[in-house]
């Protein structure tokens, strides 16, 4: 090769403004005629990329393993709240299905077994 050309000396910064705008209205026009519409792209904001700096980084590395641990109790929570749910439901059909004594319409017998299920259930909810 007689004469080599520089990365530098083709992509500088106008160049490749240059070619992103040219991506934008290809791949939106190729968008539309494939899809049969009329779509257009928000319009380009100036300045709107930032860097993130190694600071805010750590910062941010720290709001992740916060954010993953409260979404484990999250989930925890979730999850005794399900299990309280099907206890409350059990207990509501205890409840329905108290049969009234002989002696007195106005009592109701329940079976030891039903008892300790509503004790635990309290206990749980305490």
């Amino acid at each position: 090769m007689e004469k080599q050309v520089g990365k530098s000396d083709v992509f500088n910064k106008i160049s490749l403004v240059n070619i992103q705008d040219k991506m934008r209205k290809y791949c939106i026009n190729s968008f539309n005629r494939i899809y049969h519409l009329n779509y257009t792209l928000k319009a380009k904001e100036e300045g709107r990329n930032v860097d993130i700096n190694v600071a805010n980084m750590n910062e941010y590395k720290k709001f992740k393993r916060e954010q993953e641990k409260y979404k484990k109790i999250q989930k925890e929570l979730n999850s005794n709240t399900d299990e309280l749910q099907n206890k409350s439901n059990e207990i509501s059909d205890i409840i329905d299905n108290l049969k009234p004594t002989i002696i007195n319409k106005n009592n109701f017998t329940i079976s030891n077994e039903n008892i300790d299920k509503i004790k635990k259930y309290i206990e749980q909810t305490k």
